[in-house]
């Protein structure tokens, strides 16, 4: 049965084509280094936007908001435009000139994006992260050569994450232009250093590249023991089923994915199902890189203050802003608040996505009955805080299906896991566990 593709194309445009389980498995889980920029400049963004609201820069506060809107919005013309005014503004951030690689790279103007990482690299962004934008941007024009050698450089990270993400790429890499046998070296070394389940089909994904089917249903098995309510993992095995002659195993999977697929259409405000092992929209990457950008932003945000002769001028900003609302169906805070706040005796939270863990014990869904709900969870929950999902880290699934936001209830954040199972423990009900951080899949909750 043949398979089809849907791609945003630059410029917006739509394009469905034809493809295979190669081209697909090769990218499912481990997308190469695109996930990792996407968050990396998300980061840089959003370290510069939440000290830009404790400062006194109100026309800086504005340019960063107007420059992460334009790079979560598609539309590719106008994140180019004002990521190019932003570096033009404020020449000085490297994360302002790491965004403009991004947006050049939206545009397929791949030289200009290397050069523009180069600038950043010149005005302080970590060499590390240099190494990851190039990857991305040499993955995406073709330069397969190159992007391997930006993996290769990063594979020597003594960081496990790091590594092991590095080496998933590469294997990614190496499969597309022919070379199981070292692919599966590198998937190796990666399960070495951390063996989880992106690592697990990705080594199921070589092996049946080399023909090794019971080598592959032995690892996706092993990757559906990790991630089991992933309807992606459960149809790689259905097929790897079949290809052995066992049908029956093949249609109990297609029956559980069926069943979690329906599941996951329903609108409530439980945890997201495991994620989808999706090509190249996941965000699970390297945690490491949480603090990076914002120590890199905390030592730029003083470059542009002294650089700004009308900061004087702002009004007050102190955490407390006036902004436009968020996309959609959140509503705008009054004069004097966050974006995204309610106007409830309880103000509005941003936690920081700095690996800490949270207890959620409920939600609203409703955009009629946002605070209504919230504030009845905030008296229910003595000393519970709220946050609006889209708003927050990427481990926090930012939207329901419909399109409509997610205003969370929580407990925390605690340092620890074991902190924060206390407090479900405590709480009891449907409530759970989740990390903040820009790394872990947006379906994953902390065992308690």
């Amino acid at each position: 049965m043949p398979l089809y593709r849907h791609d945003r194309l630059p410029g917006g445009r739509d394009q469905i084509r034809q493809t295979t389980w190669e081209d697909e498995a090769a990218g499912a889980i481990v997308g190469g280094a695109a996930a990792a920029t996407g968050w990396l400049i998300g980061s840089g963004i959003s370290g510069l936007r939440t000290l830009a609201r404790s400062s006194r820069d109100r026309k800086l506060l504005q340019a960063v908001t107007g420059l992460e809107e334009a790079s979560n919005s598609g539309d590719d013309d106008r994140f180019l435009s004002l990521a190019t005014d932003f570096v033009r503004r404020y020449p000085h951030p490297a994360d302002g000139h790491a965004a403009l690689a991004e947006a050049l790279q939206r545009k397929r103007r791949f030289d200009d994006a290397i050069s523009s990482v180069e600038r950043a690299v010149q005005r302080g962004l970590d060499e590390t992260q240099a190494h990851m934008l190039r990857a991305d941007i040499y993955d995406d024009a073709g330069q397969t050569g190159k992007a391997i050698q930006e993996f290769t450089m990063l594979s020597r990270s003594q960081d496990p994450e790091l590594r092991q993400i590095s080496l998933l790429s590469r294997a990614r890499l190496l499969l597309k232009i022919g070379d199981p046998d070292q692919a599966l070296q590198d998937v190796n070394d990666a399960i070495a250093s951390l063996p989880d389940e992106a690592a697990y089909v990705m080594r199921g994904h070589v092996h049946r590249r080399k023909g090794d089917l019971e080598a592959c249903l032995r690892d996706y098995s092993r990757a559906v023991q990790l991630c089991p309510n992933s309807v992606d993992l459960l149809e790689n095995r259905a097929e790897i089923y079949e290809m052995l002659g066992r049908s029956e195993e093949a249609r109990a999977d297609r029956c559980a994915a069926a069943d979690i697929g329906g599941t996951a259409a329903a609108v409530d405000d439980s945890p997201t199902p495991a994620p989808q092992a999706t090509a190249r929209t996941s965000r699970a990457w390297v945690g490491w890189l949480v603090a990076a950008a914002s120590i890199v932003a905390a030592v730029l945000l003083g470059v542009l203050l002294a650089h700004q002769p009308d900061a004087a001028d702002a009004s007050t900003l102190g955490g407390a802003t006036v902004t436009a609302s968020p996309a959609g169906d959140s509503p705008n805070g009054p004069a004097g608040m966050l974006r995204g706040d309610l106007g409830l005796s309880t103000p509005i939270s941003s936690p920081p996505c700095s690996g800490q863990f949270i207890t959620f014990v409920g939600a609203a869904v409703d955009p009629g009955k946002y605070q209504a709900e919230v504030q009845r969870l905030l008296a229910r929950h003595e000393g519970s805080s709220y946050l609006l999902t889209e708003l927050s880290c990427s481990s926090l699934r930012a939207r329901l299906p419909g399109g409509h936001s997610i205003y969370a209830v929580y407990y925390g954040p605690y340092a620890t896991q074991t902190e924060a199972c206390a407090a479900r423990a405590r709480t009891g009900g449907d409530s759970y566990v989740k990390r903040l951080d820009n790394v872990s899949p947006n379906g994953r909750t902390a065992k308690c």
